[in-house]
């Protein structure tokens, strides 16, 4: 992949994710194009990831355990609408100093520039304010930027909701920032108390974006900015990074040679509990008449055989799979969607947390998908979509939707080496 060289001396970059796979792929992504322009580049996640970066050549720094993990991805409420914001200041705090005790100890704020996964990564913030790190937030998908505008859709927000007017949307929307920041209030002021620094309201939506720089990995088109988003926020484009470089495995390759195109079920790396979905999955398939691929690494949501028509994989690059199949039925993961846009494949969202209905709602809108819930996720449902899906195909190859994933890494990185420029 040429990647355009860089015109300014090598600076030390650290990118910091605290999330799942699809999460963690554009940062390494990132950061292996800043290394090819000559930055020193290390990836700060959680212990899980090391070998994903270690692998390609980049430097890692665990800031929380495999251990930790687990827990997360495994904790029921990562799935609840309401709950899961209470597992967010989880996910915020318990690596928080290990961050700030990393980037303090093992970098110098001179020579080195921070990327930190918006909201996630406090520790970083918090170098920044008291360090004097350089730091843009990268913010992998637009739900994670209020708006009262533009609001992001929500599985907490009913529809009526997004037709009030702005005023009262604002309103509603501070009653749920001050239960996020409720989450964050204690354990981060006490931290700041031990830095010398003041305490601190409004943590979420007045301290915690980086006053120096946003990145949204995401292009206008998916998201326009709306006038309440922050003023320093720029939209560079879906990043594309399916891991490293090595052929489909021969037993997966052997099945897509075997027949037309499956259909490929996925619910994302962060799901541990899609029995449910994977099981009406294989109902659906045989319906169809389809052959099909189930892709998760927790084998243990699937029956232990399955009929001749349908694989599973733990993981599979999808910039080779993509080309194979016939259409995607998918939890709306935001790097996902992104490579079924630029391959034109039919895709069926079934979001179930987080980012994802939001994610569904701005495709479907764009009509380059279709979405169905979690509690309507039934055989006959599912089967009435995906015919939808196949007898549409054309349709959806002709959405002319521009992703440029190269221009959008050689922009990302440009904004990272104009921050260093001003360090200098």
């Amino acid at each position: 992949m040429p990647i355009g060289l860089s015109y300014i001396n090598c600076m030390d970059v650290v990118l910091i994710t605290l999330g799942s796979r699809g999460d963690i792929n554009p940062f390494i992504g990132l950061g292996l194009a800043l290394k090819q322009r000559g930055h020193q580049v290390t990836i700060m996640s959680y212990e899980h990831y090391a070998d994903l970066a270690i692998e390609v050549g980049l430097n890692f720094l665990s800031c929380s355990s495999s251990v930790t993990y687990q827990k997360l991805i495994r904790h029921p409420d990562t799935a609840h609408p309401v709950r899961i914001i209470k597992l967010f200041g989880t996910m915020v705090i318990e690596p928080m100093r290990e961050v700030y005790r990393l980037l303090s100890t093992h970098f110098d704020p001179q020579t080195t520039v921070i990327g930190a996964q918006y909201p996630l990564v406090v520790g970083a913030r918090l170098a920044q304010e008291k360090l004097g790190f350089r730091m843009a937030n990268i913010c992998l998908q637009p739900s994670t930027l209020f708006s009262a505008i533009e609001p992001a859709r929500l599985a907490m927000l009913p529809e009526w909701f997004y037709k009030l007017p702005v005023g009262a949307k604002k309103k509603i929307q501070s009653m749920i920032l001050y239960f996020i920041n409720s989450q964050l209030n204690s354990p981060l002021n006490q931290f700041r108390q031990e830095l010398s620094l003041p305490k601190i309201k409004h943590i979420y939506q007045m301290w915690l974006p980086s006053p120096e720089l946003m990145i949204g990995l995401f292009p206008e088109w998916f998201a326009p900015i709306p006038a309440d988003w922050p003023a320093q926020i720029k939209l560079t484009g879906f990043i594309n990074y399916s891991g490293k470089t090595e052929p489909l495995s021969a037993t997966l390759l052997g099945f897509l040679e075997a027949g037309k195109p499956p259909l490929v079920f996925t619910c994302g790396t962060y799901m541990t509990k899609g029995n449910d979905f994977f099981s009406t999955s294989i109902r659906v398939a045989a319906e169809l008449g389809e052959r099909a691929l189930l892709l998760t690494p927790y084998p243990e949501q699937l029956p232990r055989t399955l009929p001749q028509t349908i694989l599973h994989v733990d993981y599979a690059p999808f910039d080779l799979l993509l080309p194979k199949i016939s259409a995607l039925i998918h939890h709306g993961g935001i790097g996902t969607l992104a490579q079924a846009i630029a391959h034109h494949v039919p895709q069926l969202i079934v979001p179930s947390t987080a980012d994802q209905f939001d994610n569904a709602y701005r495709l479907e809108k764009l009509g380059c998908s279709t979405t169905l819930l979690p509690n309507h996720y039934q055989q006959a449902q599912v089967v009435a979509k995906i015919k939808f899906l196949l007898n549409h195909t054309q349709q959806v190859s002709d959405q002319k939707y521009p992703i440029d994933f190269i221009s959008a890494l050689n922009a990302t990185c440009q904004y990272f080496e104009s921050l260093a420029s001003k360090a200098e």
